[in-house]
């Protein structure tokens, strides 16, 4: 957490912010557990894999806004230590969370992927499910993946330098 905090959002983050203000159905679906796209000014954020600025009970399920820094480090109601709010290799994601980024998704007619390998399932299906919905699907990554046939554009640039180009 306290590297995190040394780091900034990069132009990308600042993008998709941007993009929200002026088209406020945008809602930002990702997998990374940093807080970045929030500190860039992000507000509709669905976050994959948890969040490093959240802790929850183990037992009760019960989560909390950290902020940067812990308050307690054991639940209130039953005496477990409280744990960080984010999905280690082996954990269960929580279903509620995939729910509403599979209802989202299938709800947009732009669906942007950023940067994912396309390996890491639930989240390397939903752009067949946003194909399927009839979205129109852009790609942006460096690199292509399995799943780079399903877009209708691909941009082989960063996040940091296609998004600002993209929505300027």
């Amino acid at each position: 957490r306290q590297s995190v905090l040394t780091c900034t959002p990069h132009a990308g983050h600042y993008s998709i912010a941007e993009l929200e203000k002026k088209h406020p159905q945008v809602i930002v679906v990702t997998q990374n557990i940093d807080g970045m796209h929030q500190r860039a000014g992000s507000k509709k954020v669905i976050e994959l894999h948890g969040s490093l600025w959240r802790v929850r009970c183990p037992s009760h399920g019960i989560f909390e806004d950290i902020g940067e820094t812990y308050k307690r480090f054991k639940c209130e109601q039953c005496g477990s230590w409280l744990r960080p709010d984010i999905t280690w290799f082996g954990d269960m994601l929580n279903q509620d969370v995939i729910s509403e980024a599979t209802v989202a998704i299938r709800q947009c007619d732009l669906f942007i992927s950023i940067g994912t390998s396309g390996v890491v399932w639930p989240a390397a299906g939903f752009p067949k499910v946003a194909r399927e919905s009839g979205a129109c699907c852009i790609e942006i990554n460096p690199e292509p993946n399995e799943m780079s046939p399903l877009y209708n554009e691909t941009v082989r640039e960063t996040a940091g330098v296609a998004l600002p180009r993209l929505f300027a």
